[in-house]
């Protein structure tokens, strides 16, 4: 009986072991990292830096590669200059050293119509346990002028565009005009906005869960063969030994 219940006592703190990784990976703990890699053409090298989760979404949004942006096969007219690839890495959530990219694109800051940025294949944005995914279409898409690059990548070394004003203010309060446009593509395809997809669980945490499960059933069913072997021993112990050996 004391193995059976020491065999309980095991299950009881794998599971709860299970859970709080579960939980860990699907709720974030804490403060999960995101690095973002950015390097110059022709530098044979890069910077890189570490930022939290929830301030990686301003980076998105800017480099142009959320649902339903405009998306074109065909490259912008005029000089695009110098090109900065940016590479977006996901911390594994178990493992703080595991990182694994999630998103590459090449930016021409400085092109003559208005920075721009071409992702060259189809890929799918997505991290790590239950959070929202979708494609990101392989082409040519332009970067609003009038939203300022996040601050990150400036430190990284990408040069700022030429930030022009929101043509509704102008950070003056009074509605103003941009002077300049946003890069003109030779053929946009408008891409529908596609919904994420429905989060599915990190197949690596069902892993270790099923291998934390497995291993306290195991547990289990020696500790119920020890008692059951105990049990016979005890009755073969009593047959021996007779009320008149006594």
């Amino acid at each position: 009986m004391r193995r059976l219940c020491a065999a309980f006592a095991s299950i009881t703190l794998a599971s709860i072991i299970a859970l709080s990784t579960l939980n860990h990976a699907n709720a974030g703990g804490g403060c999960p990292l995101i690095e973002i890699l950015v390097s110059r053409e022709g530098s044979g090298g890069g910077r890189a830096s570490l930022v939290c989760r929830e301030r990686v979404g301003g980076v998105v949004g800017w480099l142009g590669v959320t649902p339903g942006v405009a998306v074109s096969s065909q490259p912008p007219q005029g000089d695009l200059h110098e090109s900065f690839t940016v590479t977006i890495f996901l911390q594994h959530p178990l493992h703080s050293e595991g990182f694994r990219p999630i998103l590459t694109e090449t930016v021409y800051p400085l092109a003559d119509g208005g920075p721009v940025a071409l992702v060259r294949s189809r890929t799918i944005y997505h991290e790590f346990g239950l959070y929202p995914r979708w494609v990101v279409s392989a082409g040519w898409r332009t970067l609003d002028p009038t939203e300022r690059m996040p601050r990150v990548l400036e430190v990284l070394g990408m040069p700022s565009p030429e930030f022009q004003p929101s043509p509704s203010t102008g950070g003056t309060g009074q509605a103003t005009e941009s002077t300049r446009s946003p890069a003109s593509l030779s053929t946009v395809a408008a891409g529908p906005a596609t919904d994420p997809t429905r989060p599915k669980p990190d197949l690596i945490t069902l892993a270790f869960l099923l291998t934390v499960l497995a291993t306290a059933a195991l547990l289990v069913r020696r500790g119920v063969a020890r008692s059951r072997k105990d049990a016979q021993e005890r009755d073969a112990t009593e047959t021996r030994v007779g009320p008149g050996d006594v």
